[in-house]
C-alpha cells in the first residue's frame, strides 16, 4: 500500500447509492488552507503535483485485486 493513499475502511450500498468510508486524516481542507493562507507558491504546487503523479504511477502499476 502506498503511504500517501488513505485506506478504505468500508463500503456499502443504501437506497441505490454507493458509499465509501475512508480513513480519517487530520488537517484542514485545501479550500480552508487557501482561504487562510492565500495561494501556494509555485514550488509547493509542483511538489504536490509530483506526489500526485507518483501515486498515479503506483496505482497504474497495480494489478486488479478484486
Amino acid at each position: 500500500i502506498h503511504p500517501n493513499i488513505c485506506k478504505v475502511r468500508d463500503f456499502f450500498s443504501e437506497q441505490n447509492r454507493e458509499f465509501l468510508v475512508l480513513e480519517y486524516i487530520p488537517g484542514t481542507s485545501l479550500k480552508t488552507h487557501i482561504l487562510t493562507n492565500g495561494p501556494m507558491d509555485a514550488s509547493t504546487v509542483i511538489l504536490y503535483a509530483h506526489t500526485v503523479t507518483e501515486i498515479l504511477n503506483y496505482l497504474h502499476s497495480q494489478s486488479d485485486r478484486r
